[in-house]
């Protein structure tokens, strides 16, 4: 099988959706025999519908707005005994290793919401080659055990260190003490995605026909989806090509209607039921 890109040694395709049965292998090789029409590289697509610093922001005051109160009420707590806070290192300890602890996580999180995407539409379907955006370490076989054993001797002092506190922080280092018990998998690492799309698949139900269109020009994503949402696929497109490929779309699908807004692009051929078929 080729790519639309030369990428690293150590980044692997997955062959989930050719095992899957959502697209075969005589259909990418009729979509890399066919010339392109549009070809393109986007090296950080991101995968929500709003712009990364838009939803970045929301996430942060979502889980600041409770620390924040929590830190009030303890330090509220520490002035009734008498005692200065700013003397107290204890709390600002405390709360230093929680806050870094939350906000490293989701620092990860967002790391992952980016993808590295190449494109190329023909008149038969699109062919989409895709990689979730990691560290290299990412990349390779993931064996937890090691982290969640440290998961465990880090809340140790933790929970020590609420009990000096006040006893109502036991309930997150409690729960930070479980977390390190949940079963674990190890992980194969994240793979790259190779998917082909077919505008005419005559071989699968009415349900499945390709009937829906959703535009984002604001974030010049196009979404095509079937009538029972199961069979779809986004494209992300460029400042330059976003109208020339949403006018191709419109004839290439003359049956396809206008669905309205995007409100969440997920990755495709990733979650639930693989959207490259």
């Amino acid at each position: 099988m080729t790519h639309l890109i030369d990428r690293p040694d150590y980044i692997e395709y997955s062959t989930s959706a050719l095992d899957f049965g959502t697209f075969t292998q005589e259909h990418i090789d009729t979509l890399e025999s066919e010339p392109a029409l549009f070809q393109w590289t986007l090296p950080h697509a991101f995968i929500w519908r709003e712009r990364a610093l838009t939803l970045h922001l929301k996430v942060l005051s979502l889980l600041f707005l409770p620390l924040l109160l929590i830190c009030i009420y303890s330090l509220i707590d520490i002035a009734r005994h008498g005692i200065d806070p700013r003397d107290d290192y204890g709390i600002l300890l405390y709360f230093a290793v929680i806050f870094s602890l939350i906000y490293g996580i989701l620092y990860y999180l967002t790391r992952s919401q980016y993808e590295h995407v190449v494109y190329k539409i023909t008149e038969s379907g699109v062919l989409k080659d895709q990689l979730k955006l990691f560290p290299r370490w990412r990349y390779g076989k993931q064996d937890p055990t090691k982290f969640v054993n440290f998961f465990r001797w880090l809340s140790i002092p933790i929970i020590v260190l609420a009990l000096f506190i006040h006893p109502a922080l036991l309930i997150g280092a409690i729960g930070m003490l479980s977390v390190g018990f949940l079963p674990i998998e190890v992980d194969e690492g994240e793979k790259a995605y190779y998917v082909a799309f077919m505008w005419d698949r005559p071989d699968l139900p009415k349900e499945r026909q390709l009937t829906r269109i959703k535009c984002c020009p604001k974030r010049l994503i196009i979404q095509i989806l079937s009538e029972d949402y199961c069979r779809n696929i986004a494209i992300y497109c460029t400042d330059d090509n976003f109208n020339k490929i949403k006018t191709f779309l419109y004839d290439k699908l003359p049956n396809a209607r206008d669905d309205g807004q995007i409100y969440m692009c997920t990755i495709d051929g990733v979650t639930g039921v693989f959207n490259g078929s």
